[in-house]
């Protein structure tokens, strides 16, 4: 079972918390991502809290996070996430990718079963090829984000179509 409550909303970037809207903006700008244009994009934040956790899995996990925040932009290029602990004055972490460099996949963790986003590609701030989840929950706004994205991704990375070489037989 996941250790954490998620609740996610959809929302306008004007919506967003405050600290999310200034890390995207800057994130944007130092990666020449171009201007943001809020109409293009969709938006959902996350809050994920942490529940009452003891015996085995608190051990193992140690010390997490109370309540923290993500915040994810999907835009018609790029898919642009960060994170944020609960409090408003901390920093948000912003990474980000191109839609046509990525992969990406719903999953359901088996050890915690926690629902999110498996996301495979090459991130533009590090130029590394990174693996990773993104966990929203099962509120019908992280579902309508999670399909949207996998759209997207199939859109500008569409899988390549194999053929028979002309020796084999293919035309």
């Amino acid at each position: 079972m996941s250790n954490y409550q998620r609740s996610t909303r959809e929302c306008s970037f004007e919506e967003l918390r405050p600290e999310f809207q200034q890390a995207f903006l800057e994130y944007l700008k130092v990666h020449e991502l171009g201007d943001l244009d809020p109409a293009s994009y969709l938006c959902c934040e996350t809050v994920s809290t942490l529940k009452k956790v003891s015996g085995l899995p608190a051990w193992l996990n140690g010390e997490q996070e109370a309540v923290f925040c993500t915040a994810i932009l999907l835009g018609p290029e790029n898919l642009v996430w960060a994170r944020a602990g609960g409090s408003q004055t901390q920093a948000a972490q912003v990474h980000g990718t191109s839609l046509s460099l990525l992969k990406v996949k719903e999953v359901t963790s088996i050890m915690t079963l926690d629902t999110g986003l498996e996301i495979y590609g090459l991130m533009i701030d590090t130029k590394k090829v990174a693996r990773g989840s993104i966990y929203l929950g099962e509120d019908p706004a992280a579902k309508k984000f999670y399909e949207a994205t996998i759209r997207a991704v199939a859109k500008a990375n569409p899988k390549p179509v194999w053929k028979l070489p002309r020796w084999l037989g293919g035309g």
